[in-house]
């Protein structure tokens, strides 16, 4: 950018968004998100790399050349530093969630255009797909509007990916939205209000999707099945729940119960689902006895050891408190230390996920289970391994109540230490931590 009148121009626009941007953030109460666009409008670089113009980090550096004015600027009250753009919004709005595309810590990808997604279930950072359905993001008179088949194609396949979805339409310079774009939209609303148990409030899952055919979302005790044009026929048969119960399964669109089959595998098999009604999206939710999401059953239950730091509080307690920031610690490095967990009944286990104190020590241990407290049953014996991962998943299937952890061996100055200890009464992902570890 060699011409002083360009960039001139660029400086101005510069302020123009700082001054903007700080009226929004100040003079409009509560913001939840602020969907940045335009990294690139600097002429070079990308919507994650545009550090030379809008200057990405909490602070803008005073060596810029593309100055922001005091009328425009905010400072940061503990060092008087000037803000940067996301700098400045955190100050005012610190819950907000943004895009990447003003560089600096962004919360959530996107996904931008009219590609249907498709892979795995989207983890990690939180991830949107964003569209318009009349061709271009703002008003093109005459524009072709995406057919409603197309727009349900990108939006199921996005929500069974667990991604969220923003649907642009382009008002012209009035404000009025064209009717053939009103009227797509009015049916993906017509939809929503129909099936919209099995979007709103849901969680992409349990189980990955097949693309073209098929995916899941979920949400408390129910998961549902969206079946795609792909798929073919009335029936469905969905993968093992486990040790879990059906009690319902249903046409989410109308509400009617629908037969179904478990068989000794676990699998659900769903009949005579109705095709027709909803070809773009046919909806089946299937009712579970608990929670589709597996959780940890030893969270909050009594836990003893036979021995704990207590001088520093790191007591047998601390190993089940739904936190990995505290945690259990024997009183010596002596080997032979146990911890032991009380499930307050006879439960069905399907393993265990234990986080010890340090990364990169080899913890060698044996877990056992009772039901009564005085007969033990090893149910992983890992007093071999030679593994140093900081958590460790075993998974078994035993009935017990009493779930025991005893270390058998240890590095030189390493203690006996467990930040978590997780157990678990039906099928779960050994790689997935539950919701709030």
């Amino acid at each position: 950018m060699t011409d002083p009148a360009h960039k001139e121009d660029a400086r101005i626009m510069k302020n123009e968004v700082y001054q903007q941007i700080k009226e929004l953030v100040t003079q409009y109460g509560k913001i939840d998100d602020l969907w940045w666009d335009g990294g690139w409008l600097g002429q070079t670089g990308t919507d994650a790399d545009a550090a030379f113009f809008w200057e990405p980090g909490r602070f803008r550096a005073p060596s810029n050349e593309w100055p922001v004015d005091s009328a425009y600027s905010e400072t940061d009250p503990a060092t008087g530093r000037p803000l940067g753009l996301t700098g400045m919004v955190r100050k005012h709005q610190p819950d907000i969630v943004t895009t990447l595309r003003s560089g600096w810590i962004g919360d959530y990808t996107s996904e931008e255009g009219g590609s249907v997604p498709s892979g795995a279930i989207r983890t990690g950072k939180l991830a949107e797909k964003c569209f318009t359905i009349g061709g271009a993001w703002g008003h093109t008179a005459g524009a072709t509007v995406m057919s409603f088949g197309d727009i349900m194609n990108i939006l199921v396949n996005a929500w069974v990916r667990n991604m969220t979805c923003l649907l642009n339409v382009g008002p012209d310079r009035t404000g009025v939205v064209p009717a053939d774009q009103a009227a797509a939209v009015r049916r993906v609303g017509s939809f929503l209000s129909t099936c919209g148990q099995a979007v709103y409030g849901t969680r992409g899952g349990p189980w990955e999707p097949v693309d073209g055919q098929y995916g899941y979302t979920y949400g408390d005790d129910t998961f549902y099945v969206h079946l795609l044009p792909g798929h073919s026929g009335t029936g469905f048969t969905t993968p093992s729940i486990g040790d879990a119960h059906v009690t319902r399964v249903f046409d989410v669109a109308t509400g009617s119960d629908l037969p179904y089959a478990v068989g000794a595998d676990g699998r659900v098999t769903i009949t005579d689902i109705n095709r027709i009604r909803i070809p773009e999206d046919s909806v089946v939710g299937v009712t579970l006895d608990r929670s589709v999401q597996p959780a940890d059953i030893a969270a909050g239950r009594t836990a003893t050891a036979g021995s704990e730091e207590t001088s520093r509080g790191n007591t047998a307690a601390k190993a089940v408190d739904g936190s990995t920031a505290t945690r259990w610690c024997a009183h010596d490095g002596d080997a032979g230390q146990w911890l032991k967990v009380d499930l307050g009944s006879e439960r069905s286990l399907t393993g265990t996920r234990i986080a010890w104190e340090s990364a990169g020590a080899n913890y060698r241990y044996r877990i056992e289970g009772s039901t009564d407290n005085a007969t033990w049953t090893t149910l992983a014996d890992l007093t071999a391994t030679t593994g140093t991962g900081q958590v460790q998943v075993s998974v078994f299937r035993a009935q017990a109540r009493h779930v025991r952890v005893t270390v058998t061996g240890l590095p030189h100055g390493v203690w006996a230490s467990i930040r978590s200890l997780e157990v678990y009464d039906r099928p779960f992902d050994p790689d997935v931590a539950p919701p709030g570890r």
